[in-house]
C-alpha cells in the first residue's frame, strides 16, 4: 500500500494561492463551497432556483475578486469571512428581492428566514463538504484499489454486513476489517492535507 506522503505531490500551497493560477484548484473550490453556498441558501428557504442564483453569483464575485488580486488579511479573517458575507448579502438580496416581487401574495412557506442563521450554519456545512471531497480524492489517489474501494464504500459508508461484503469482493472478512482500517487511514491523511490547504474551519 502507498503510504500517505506518496498519494499527493509534496507541495503544501493553499487553495486560495493555487487559485491565483489553477483551473483545477478553482474546480476544486466549487465543488467544496459552492456545495456550502448552495446548502445555505437552501436552508434559508430560497426557492432552488434562487438559491442556485445565490450558488453562481457568490462564486463568480469570489472569482472576481481573485482576479484583482484578492488576498487573505489575517487581521481582518480568514478567506472563508470573506466568502460568508458575500453569501450572506446575496441571501439577503434574493430575499428582499421575493419580498418585492410577490408582496403579500407570497405563499407562507415562502417566507425566508434571517440570513444569520445560515451564517452560523457554515462551518458545520463546510465541514460536511470537505468530506465530500476528502473521498473524491481517496477514489482519484493513486494505488487505491477499486475492489477496496468499493468494498470500503459498502462496508463503512453504505452499513452492510461484513460478511456479505466480504462474499461479494471475494476478501475474507478479516480481510474486509483490514481494507477498512488502510482506508481509514488514507482518509486521515487526505483531510489532514484538506485542511492544511484551507485551514481551520
Amino acid at each position: 500500500m502507498a503510504r500517505g506522503s506518496d498519494m499527493f505531490p509534496s507541495t503544501h500551497r493553499s487553495l486560495l494561492e493555487r487559485l491565483k493560477h489553477d483551473d483545477q484548484a478553482w474546480a476544486e473550490f466549487y465543488r467544496l463551497y459552492g456545495r456550502v453556498i448552495l446548502r445555505l441558501a437552501l436552508r434559508a428557504r430560497l426557492p432552488d432556483a434562487d438559491a442556485q442564483d445565490v450558488q453562481a453569483n457568490v462564486l463568480r464575485r469570489f472569482h472576481s475578486a481573485v482576479r484583482r488580486g484578492f488576498a487573505v488579511d489575517p487581521s481582518r479573517g480568514r478567506f472563508r469571512a470573506f466568502l460568508r458575507t458575500l453569501t450572506r448579502r446575496e441571501i439577503m438580496r434574493q430575499q428582499r428581492w421575493r419580498r418585492q416581487a410577490w408582496g403579500a401574495a407570497a405563499h407562507p412557506d415562502d417566507v425566508p428566514r434571517s440570513a444569520a442563521e445560515p451564517e452560523n450554519q457554515w462551518a458545520t456545512l463546510e465541514r460536511q463538504a470537505r468530506w465530500v471531497v476528502v473521498m473524491q480524492r481517496l477514489r482519484a489517489a493513486p494505488r487505491v484499489s477499486h475492489r477496496d474501494l468499493r468494498a470500503f464504500e459498502d462496508y463503512e459508508l453504505n452499513e452492510q454486513p461484513a460478511p456479505v461484503v466480504a462474499k461479494r469482493y471475494g476478501v475474507t472478512v478479516n480481510r474486509l476489517y483490514g481494507i477498512r482500517h488502510e482506508m481509514l487511514r488514507r482518509l486521515r491523511v487526505i483531510k489532514a492535507r484538506l485542511d492544511r490547504e484551507l485551514g481551520e474551519v
